[in-house]
């Protein structure tokens, strides 16, 4: 898709990559995110999995600090212990261990939250076109190497779903991308929340998952928390 559009738009200076450290780093980073969440589905529900990464604006909010040296007030910092409140409850504390496979979506939404930070730092150098390219082909390199365990042929319905799968990825990627080049990262961090509603969606109608009261209670944490800490950014920033 980025070649195509390369091709198309003629833009080929935009391809071009200043920070090749930056670049395999923050490719790394995706392949970690994608490979933990994509493990935790076998041992949770889609819609559990997706609020627990939830805690990745909490993440940012509090590295921003520290290395983008962007502004975190009191109230933020409460909002960020309430919502790593909320994670710990929808890792159902007291049971099995506290749901040893729930760290897998957390451990995904601390990559997400690393690359989130590296991202805003190459906006100002970089293009969404090679910052797209360039992490798309990191993931694809190093996770072709799980084929040497055992390769799986596709089928032709596999075939058409990573095709839908690849052009929804990649057009959310550059729109991700194009959103930390207008705003800070705490700003943008919180959107990430309306995704709750579909993944609740999905896995109720295609699954028939249904949320538990440790999921509800932790869930509302979490997102009262982000939302608050987008509501504080918004009033300080009008």
């Amino acid at each position: 898709m980025v070649v195509f559009i390369v091709a198309v738009t003629g833009k080929r200076s935009n391809f071009r990559m200043h920070s090749p450290g930056a670049h395999l780093t923050r490719g790394i980073l995706s392949l970690g995110s994608a490979l933990l969440f994509v493990i935790s589905l076998k041992y949770l529900p889609l819609a559990d999995a997706m609020t627990i990464t939830f805690a990745t604006p909490l993440f940012v909010t509090a590295m921003a600090p520290y290395l983008l040296r962007e502004t975190v007030r009191w109230r933020r910092w409460i909002a960020v212990l309430l919502g790593f409140t909320g994670v710990v409850l929808m890792m159902k504390p007291g049971t099995e261990a506290i749901r040893w496979y729930a760290l897998l979506p957390l451990g995904a939404a601390l990559c997400e939250s690393l690359r989130d930070v590296l991202t805003r730092k190459m906006v100002f150098s970089e293009s969404s076109l090679v910052m797209v390219a360039v992490s798309t082909a990191v993931i694809v390199l190093l996770s072709a190497t799980s084929s040497i365990s055992g390769w799986f042929a596709f089928t032709p319905t596999d075939i058409g779903l990573l095709i839908f799968s690849s052009v929804l990825f990649g057009t959310a990627h550059v729109l991700f991308v194009e959103a930390f080049r207008a705003a800070q990262a705490i700003v943008i961090a919180p959107f990430r929340y309306s995704a709750v509603l579909w993944a609740g969606l999905v896995g109720f109608f295609l699954w028939g998952d249904i949320p538990n009261r440790w999921m509800l209670g932790g869930c509302l944490l979490v997102v009262g928390s982000g939302l608050y800490i987008f509501y504080r950014e918004s009033k300080q920033t009008s």
